[in-house]
């Protein structure tokens, strides 16, 4: 039972972007730092050119080993495959509803589980700040990996918050927090991202580190896939 609730709590922030090309000053805006972290890791034309995507990844929850295949589509669907030990948990949105799936048992995803797949799912993200009436204010710098960091709140419209590290010498973005509501309840959960790697023009984090609650999660990307072809059948819900 544990073993689930830490897989349900987990979730990977899907990689964000960026444009910016100045000398970073004390005089930066939020929308700056958002706009540097697009070009830094490929520019909106790469990143618009994603249409598919599908990581893989592995690490260890509570000793057990766990595999993860997350798949993602344009303009919104997700599907997110964990294998843990005797444990095999689906979670798929297909762009208006979710389930879970752990074994034989399946359930409706609603409420904030819904709302935030929704953002997950979506490769474009970043780039649609605007449309999606998304609030930014740069805060504070802080330390991430020993380095000073621009940290910018995200302020969506149902009032959820979340902040955004995005380190002030290379402009990528290493940290991330927030709070996810589940079935077990609340949880602070905050990621860390590293070891950044071009894949068709795009630079995404090959290192994830995670925290919720008192547990951490270490995780490695062992190959990401873009725009193979993933057809809308495979993120059919009955």
């Amino acid at each position: 039972m544990k073993t689930k609730a830490l897989i349900f709590v987990f979730t990977l922030t899907v990689s964000i972007n960026l444009i910016f090309a100045q000398d970073i000053n004390d005089n930066i805006t939020a929308n700056q730092v958002i706009e540097r972290y697009i070009t830094v890791i490929g520019g909106r034309d790469s990143l618009e050119n994603v249409k598919d995507k599908t990581t893989f990844l592995s690490g260890t929850v509570s000793g057990i080993d766990v595999g993860i295949v997350i798949y993602q589509k344009l303009p919104g669907k997700i599907i997110k495959e964990i294998n843990a030990g005797a444990v095999n948990q689906v979670i798929k949105y297909d762009g208006e509803k979710a389930i879970m799936s752990v074994g034989k048992n399946i359930r409706s995803l609603t409420g904030s589980a819904l709302d935030g797949l929704k953002y997950e799912a979506m490769l474009d993200f970043i780039l649609k700040l605007d449309d999606l009436k998304i609030e930014l204010k740069l805060l504070d710098k802080e330390k991430v990996y020993n380095k000073d960091a621009y940290k910018v709140e995200f302020k969506f419209t149902s009032g959820k918050v979340w902040k955004l590290f995005y380190d002030v010498e290379s402009g990528l973005k290493v940290k991330s927090s927030k709070t996810i509501n589940s079935p077990q309840g609340s949880f602070a959960q905050t990621t860390y991202y590293d070891n950044y790697k071009s894949v068709n023009g795009v630079k995404y984090p090959f290192s994830i580190k995670q925290t919720i609650g008192p547990q951490t999660l270490d995780f490695k990307v062992s190959s990401i896939k873009i725009n193979a072809g993933l057809k809308d059948d495979k993120f059919k819900i009955e």
